[in-house]
């Protein structure tokens, strides 16, 4: 059983770069400074990226002033050591967004936060659906494989009264991701209700990958 471990074979990389994260998509027009071949808003509802084969057009669909309605496409940052645009995405009640990989022009299925590894083959990106407490995580490689994809949490059935059908509640919330120097994924593990926390980290087990962490949650029935 291993980490998610992608540059430990040639030694410890140096500290994780900082994950670039999404505005509330009102206004792009200070993170389209920072694309290192230009990004231009046309109108209000066409973007252009110009990547190093040549242009990708990213067209909102209607309705356009809809709460949770349509598609809103605005440009989030550049992500150097991913060499990837993030393009942020809220389409209905989602709020994601996507990799533009600079090199080839493939698109990445991502989130409104994405945390890079050390050696820029893999991240973490965070996704959150309108209304619900828990955000969706997905980890995966540069090339767009899933490595794990669910919601940032572990849920247990609960009998909360003798004679009740079983209710899903959480059980350990996390939060905080963080890449290691030596390219593991970890984050804080921390029980509901809140008090008792540790840490977690993505881990391979005969190639299915799972949050392995020593923090032990009383199930609220035992309580």
């Amino acid at each position: 059983m291993t980490g998610l471990c992608l540059v430990c074979a040639h030694g410890a990389a140096s500290a994780a770069p900082d994950p670039v994260t999404c505005g509330d998509g009102k206004d792009d027009a200070a993170a389209l400074k920072s694309a290192p071949r230009g990004a231009t808003r046309v109108g209000p509802h066409l973007l252009t990226i110009n990547y190093q084969g040549g242009v990708k057009r990213f067209e909102d669909q209607p309705p356009y002033q809809a709460a949770f309605g349509g598609a809103h496409w605005y440009y989030c940052g550049y992500v150097p050591v991913l060499r990837a645009h993030l393009v942020g995405k809220n389409e209905n009640a989602l709020f994601s967004g996507v990799l533009l990989l600079d090199d080839t022009g493939q698109l990445v299925d991502a989130g409104q936060s994405v945390y890079p590894s050390p050696d820029g083959k893999s991240f973490l990106a965070v996704r959150q659906e309108q209304g619900q407490e828990d955000s969706l995580w997905r980890v995966a490689e540069r090339s767009g494989k899933t490595l794990w994809d669910a919601y940032a949490a572990v849920f247990r059935m609960v009998i909360e009264k003798p004679g009740r059908k079983p209710v899903e509640q959480v059980d350990t919330w996390y939060k905080e991701p963080y890449w290691t120097e030596g390219g593991v994924l970890q984050t804080t593990a921390v029980c509901n209700p809140p008090g008792t926390e540790g840490i977690a980290k993505l881990v391979s087990d005969g190639g299915t990958w799972r949050w392995q962490t020593n923090v032990r949650c009383t199930p609220p029935r035992e309580r």
